[in-house]
């Protein structure tokens, strides 16, 4: 049998067809419906997902529909190996399971006229949760749970086990005497092309999994007891890190404590061992195959005489549960757990979660964490606000790296970290903050280029790879061991780690001066690897570019910045032609360089485009060549969409930017606003109170006092008003006493905007209100102080995505700002 080749396609065509059944059940079924309507709105307020509503029953429906298949994968495997007494779907003893199955159904027809071989599935399975080895397979966390299939699907499923060939005998055997589940690795990557994707399911080739528990578990197990130790693998996938530690960990145990009973040194085996993945029927895979590798250990040959082996791992988000609030002066409202208790899926043990994931208690951390970047909004911004070193377009590796770093223990006993993960921090920007502000922190002692090696799913065949190996704590010295790249790749030929690169890796890791056509090993010094981007060529060229970048003049140094100004602009042929303007009005008519003009290290702008706003403010400057220019596109312009959602001004409004001025200048105006936005109920306000603030912002600063902090007015470029923007302050302001450190910040800030044109005019309101405040506090020291019930991860994303940095904003606490007419809140 190959798994890889013919029960994987098959099985994830099952998963298609049980797709289609249960995705019409949920429709049809209102308390299931109902059920997860309920889970998705509790999701959504959680910022645990942005998804819609129909793209998030498929992401259910596919994780129920895996979770059906595996388990008859899990109960013909045991049938098949004759690890389990009773027999239900096929396997050597067959007939009987057709024969044992038709008595069921008679039976419970006379009590129950609908029964379904669905029934004679869910009997199979309530015999493995009655199983102490083998009821977590199948307990309340199981996505199986989250929707039952048709009767004609369970049938479909029967069958499809029951397949035989022209010669009488079962198509499908999973008998193997050596009791192999690597194939359920196989499975666990591509059962699901949609799972696959979504969880970017990738297997760690086993040579990667070995050299990596070399150079991190051997160390950390001949310098501490095993008595309380414990690795994890907190992306543990279907388990390969988890299964090669156990059975380190157990002969351990035998050399360690040989008239220790048998069992009772796997159990102290499995206690060392912990995974969490934020995959469910990863989990699943994972638990069973440590059960089958419990069994074999203990030389027992069913499950009903197993013993009620204890796990640690739990199915989650490992970026969300257990962070100690320590690692992160934010404030309580950005404590991980805070967050994440707030809800947890139906798949999810938050208790168990959260002891597995606490912070600073392993001796071992290592794994394989998905290489991908987060295409859910919420989440995206909920990583970024609670892991400090994500910026840009950011891969999972960031938050990870750090992750793994914050799990391992600290102190005189500092934990081990390996893993392999993508190279793409490396060399894009988003990975700079890691490598310049956070690695250099902790005490790296490898890094090596493994992408020269043949992997499946990596490097050539995939993405590239590079393994860090460390230690979690400052420093201890001022090199690092490196593993350079000569250029050369493997093929595909080369498999199992059985070709050159990956050979001369394990062979000369040891060997600071080993070079040859495929690699060369170094002694890096760490400063090297404190600057972004890394460079791991061997052949001379770290010498070269240290040599090239001491010797030449940088554009900073000879050019002032900034050079100018990057644009997006949405009519072309309005704004880019050519143009006969006096050549002095260069405050109006820029160069506009294009890609195509930067060439051999020169770049002659071959256009000039119309730049209708100031540099400095980005205020539209009041010109009439500039509306004589544009008065025949109005039409065009007037209907361009800039953002997707939002347009352009329409007629009667202006082209200018939004602008602030004292709230206490329009108190009448505003008062209508805010009772409108509460009559409509598009924000929680009272327009009552607020009102009484934008009376009181006049009469307390007196006619004649420069404008304050607390309550702004937004006008459009015809003085009307358009937005009410507010800020409560706990500390800076007269008559109010500074907070904690002296730092005075915002505790709530408004914004409205009204028939806004875009959401970048909004924003742009919000802006110039920080830049107000920022200038007016009177001091250069800028704290955090955070609001408990705001949703500050995805505010304070939408902030830095504005340009700011969190420091340099104040420490806004609570944001919203909303587009009154649409009722639409963003950042989305």
């Amino acid at each position: 049998m190959s798994a890889r080749d013919t029960l994987t396609p098959e099985l994830r065509a099952e998963v298609l067809r049980l797709e289609d059944d249960l995705r019409a059940r949920v429709a049809s079924l209102p308390e299931v419906q109902s059920a997860w309507r309920a889970e998705y709105d509790a999701a959504r307020a959680a910022d645990r997902t942005a998804a819609a509503w129909e793209a998030w029953v498929d992401e259910r429906v596919t994780l129920a529909a895996v979770a059906w298949v595996l388990t008859t994968v899990f109960i013909r495997f045991c049938e098949d190996n004759a690890l389990v007494k009773p027999v239900w779907i096929s396997g050597p003893r067959g007939r009987e399971a057709i024969a044992a199955q038709q008595q069921f159904l008679r039976e419970a027809a006379r009590t129950n006229a609908n029964v379904t071989d669905r029934e004679w599935l869910l009997q199979a399975i309530d015999y493995f949760k009655s199983l102490p080895a083998t009821s977590g397979l199948v307990d309340d966390t199981s996505p199986m749970w989250l929707v039952t299939p048709s009767g004609d699907a369970a049938t479909r499923l029967l069958n499809f086990w029951r397949e035989r060939n022209e010669a009488g005998g079962l198509i499908r055997d999973l008998a193997d005497p050596d009791l192999g589940t690597r194939f359920l690795g196989d499975l666990y990557q591509d059962i699901s092309e949609d799972a696959k994707k979504r969880y970017a399911l990738l297997q760690t080739p086993v040579f990667v999994e070995e050299f990596i528990l070399d150079r991190t578990l051997e160390p950390a197990l001949n310098e501490r007891s095993l008595d309380g130790f414990k690795m994890i693998d907190p992306t543990c996938g279907s388990g390969h890190f988890l299964l090669g530690g156990f059975q380190r960990l157990l002969n351990r145990w035998h050399k360690h404590a040989p008239g220790m009973d048998e069992r009772e040194r796997v159990q102290s085996a499995l206690d060392s061992v912990y995974g969490v993945d934020l995959n469910p029927f990863a989990v699943a895979i994972a638990r069973f195959r440590l059960t089958v590798s419990a069994l074999q250990a203990c030389d027992i040959a069913t499950l009903e005489d197993a013993p009620a082996f204890k796990y640690h791992l739990a199915a989650g988000d490992s970026l969300l549960h257990g962070l100690d609030q320590g690692e992160f002066d934010l404030g309580a409202s950005l404590s991980a757990d805070q967050v994440a208790a707030r809800f947890a899926y139906a798949t999810e043990n938050l208790v168990a979660l959260q002891k597995i994931l606490a912070n600073a208690q392993y001796d071992v951390v290592v794994g394989n964490p998905p290489y991908i970047t987060v295409a859910d909004k919420s989440l995206n911004a909920l990583y970024r606000a609670m892991y400090g070193y994500c910026r840009g377009t950011y891969a999972l590796t960031v938050p990870f790296m750090e992750r793994f770093f914050l799990l391992a223990r600290r102190g005189d006993r500092p934990g081990w970290i390996g893993q392999i993960t993508s190279n793409s921090f490396m060399k894009r920007g988003f990975g700079k903050p890691l490598v310049e502000k956070y690695l250099p922190t902790r005490d790296l002692r490898y890094v090596i280029d493994s992408e020269g090696a043949w992997m499946p799913g990596h490097n050539m065949d995939g993405t590239p790879t590079v393994i860090l190996i460390g230690v979690n704590r400052s420093p201890v010295s001022g090199q690092v061991r490196g593993v350079l790249s000569m250029g050369k790749r493997e093929g595909s030929s080369d498999t199992n780690g059985s070709g050159p690169y990956w050979t001369r890796i394990v062979e000369h890791l040891d060997d600071p001066s080993f070079t040859d056509e495929w690699i060369s090993v170094r002694d890096l010094p760490r400063s090297d690897l404190a600057t972004h981007p890394w460079t791991l060529v061997g052949g001379g060229a770290l010498d070269l570019k240290r040599s090239l970048e001491e010797s030449v003049r940088r554009v900073r140094d000879v050019v002032a910045m900034p050079i100018g100004r990057a644009v997006r602009i949405g009519a072309d042929d309005a704004f880019v032609r050519e143009i006969r303007l006096d050549a002095a009005r260069p405050d109006l008519i820029k160069p506009y360089l294009l890609g195509e003009d930067v060439r051999d290290w020169t770049a002659v702008p071959s256009k000039r485009v119309v730049y209708p706003y100031d540099m400095r403010t980005g205020q539209r400057r009041a010109d009439g060549a500039i509306e004589k220019i544009l008065w025949p596109l109005r039409t065009s312009l007037a209907n361009l969409w800039l953002v997707p959602g939002t347009r352009r001004p329409g007629p009667g409004q202006t082209w200018a930017m939004t602008s602030l001025a004292p709230a206490g200048e329009h108190v009448d105006a505003l008062r209508a606003l805010l009772e409108r936005v509460e009559a409509e109920h598009v924000m929680e306000i009272d327009a009552v109170k607020e009102s009484s603030y934008v009376a009181s912002d006049r009469r307390r600063r007196g006619p004649e006092a420069a404008p304050g902090l607390s309550c702004w007015a937004i006008l459009n470029g015809d003085g009307l008003v358009v937005g009410y923007m507010s800020g409560r302050f706990g500390g800076g302001i007269p008559g109010h006493d500074l907070p904690e450190r002296g730092i005075g910040g915002f505790i709530s800030m408004i914004a409205i905007v009204k028939e806004a044109r875009s959401r970048r005019h909004g924003w742009h309101a919000v802006r110039e209100f920080a830049k107000l405040a920022r200038s007016g506090r009177g001091t250069t020291e800028l704290g955090l102080r955070l609001d408990e019930a705001g949703d500050v991860g995805r505010r304070r994303a939408a902030f830095e995505r504005m340009g700011f940095v969190f420091d340099d904003l104040l420490g806004t606490a609570s944001v919203e700002v909303l587009l009154a007419d649409g009722c639409e809140r963003f950042p989305q």
